[in-house]
């Protein structure tokens, strides 16, 4: 059932989005690991000042996508679900916790009812991506990470959703939630990436 106007304007207000205009999906055309769909840009400051420690973003987007599968992952709730959430260190912070449930009530999503993995240190997890996957069988991956990079290479991560070889589902990257806490002008960006998510499962 779709949420009603009044509803979903309800959790965009609790995201900080007090408005927002429906925009049409981009089509994934290309299955290769470094193809990039372009998508809807947006501003953001020249440069997200975060801890850069085990930044899974220090590298470049091919970089990143071919050694994706082998990054090891603390799993914290596995199920069948549609959505696969890989967050970065740290682990959620209350606010940020409350922040992502908003932000997936708003695609009509429920947050305790999708799988969720955090990027760990070898010798803390309990497996790779490649295995997490496998298990889970998402429709789409959405990983949530600290940047560090310039605004163009922040940009190349958040240009559309990602195709690899290996799996099925595409993969999508956005600003992690703690980010969004401290830095309210990174929600509505953060806000059109869960849009093309919600039109590519809609589709």
């Amino acid at each position: 059932m779709s949420l009603s106007p009044a509803v979903a304007r309800q959790y965009l207000k609790a995201m900080g989005i007090e408005s927002w205009e429906s925009r049409d999906a981009v089509p994934l055309e290309d299955n290769t690991p470094s193809a990039i769909v372009p998508g809807q840009q947006t501003g953001l400051r020249q440069q997200v000042e975060v801890d850069p420690a085990g930044s899974i973003c220090q590298t470049s987007v091919e970089s990143f996508l071919q050694s994706f599968s082998d990054k090891p992952v603390l799993t914290v709730r596995v199920a069948n679900a549609r959505l696969l959430l890989l967050l970065e260190a740290p682990k959620l912070e209350a606010a940020g916790q409350e922040l992502l449930k908003s932000m997936l009530k708003a695609i009509e999503f429920d947050f305790d009812e999708q799988c969720l993995g955090y990027f760990e240190p070898l010798e803390t997890a309990t497996g790779n991506v490649r295995s997490f996957v496998g298990n889970v069988q998402p429709a789409v991956i959405i990983v949530m990470a600290n940047f560090i990079q310039s605004a163009d290479e922040l940009a190349r991560y958040r240009a559309g959703l990602h195709r690899l070889p290996w799996i099925n589902a595409p993969v999508a990257v956005t600003m992690h939630p703690n980010a969004l806490i401290r830095d309210s002008a990174l929600k509505r960006p953060a806000w059109e990436d869960l849009k093309r998510v919600k039109a590519l499962l809609d589709g």
